[in-house]
């Protein structure tokens, strides 16, 4: 099976799916840190605590359309919820 099959099926490289923890750990930490459950932030972002559960363990990628709400939603920037990922956010000047 070559690669573009495996993205397009869901599967992605062994780099996106260290981006998806990465980006999932930072989640979980902000989010605890706030004493938020999984349930209220499902419902700030209209999806269920077991979304937000793949979330954090990287099993699902976060939508980038739904990056914005969610980094509202845990009170951060996009450059820390990216942080330690090797992506680089720029700020709008």
């Amino acid at each position: 099976m070559n690669t573009s099959s495996a993205k397009q099926r869901g599967k992605g490289t062994s780099r996106d799916k260290k981006i998806d923890r990465l980006i999932g750990e930072t989640l979980r930490s902000r989010r605890e840190k706030q004493g938020m459950s999984q349930t209220a932030l499902g419902e700030l972002l209209g999806v269920t605590f077991q979304q937000i559960q793949k979330y954090e363990w990287g099993i699902n990628s976060v939508a980038a359309a739904r990056i914005p709400d969610l980094c509202n939603a845990l009170g951060i920037a996009a450059d820390e919820l990216f942080a330690g990922t090797g992506i680089k956010t720029r700020r709008r000047q």
